[in-house]
């Protein structure tokens, strides 16, 4: 039985040192990823973020962190605790897909911040509809649009008003 006692306890900390080099690793893929969007779709990710935190009345996307770490195991998922945040507000979540994206830029964008690399980006409206609707063949366009009709209120093959500049932090 001491043995395996001794044998429970070397796994363990094998775990212990396996998360934390697994940390590292995840901090560094979503810095990367954070880094590789555009700048003018990081503006309308922000946007989104930004919409989100201010329809759940809630101070920031850390506090939308926070409040799903400190819930328990059962609540899932981020983009689905945030689901579950609209419906107990009784406000429309946004689809899934487009809770994952946030879900995944913002954990992202919260990385960075971490690391002090907050920047502020700003783009037109226009630039942001052209990266969308443009030449590049984003496998998220669809999800994409979505997001422009969440933060602008129109679709973005509809949308008339290129000419407001946006800025955004978060």
């Amino acid at each position: 039985m001491a043995i395996l006692w001794e044998l429970a306890i070397s796994v363990e900390a094998k775990m212990a040192n396996l998360r934390k080099e697994a940390d590292v690793v995840v901090d560094q893929l979503y810095m990367t990823a954070a880094f590789i969007v555009p700048v003018h779709l990081q503006v309308l990710l922000n946007l989104g973020l930004r919409k989100v935190v201010n329809l759940l009345e809630m101070d920031s996307w850390e506090s939308v962190l926070k409040s799903h770490s400190s819930v328990s195991a059962t609540k899932g998922r981020l983009p689905d605790y945030i689901h579950e945040m609209f419906e107990s507000c009784k406000i429309p979540p946004p689809s899934t897909d487009l809770l994952v994206m946030l879900s995944d830029y913002g954990t992202a964008h919260w990385h960075l911040q971490k690391q002090g690399k907050d920047n502020v980006c700003s783009a037109s409206r226009s630039k942001i509809r052209y990266q969308i609707v443009g030449p590049f063949d984003y496998p998220c366009r669809q999800t994409l649009g979505e997001l422009y009709e969440f933060v602008f209120g129109t679709l973005v093959d509809d949308d008339g008003q290129d000419d407001v500049h946006t800025t955004s932090t978060l």
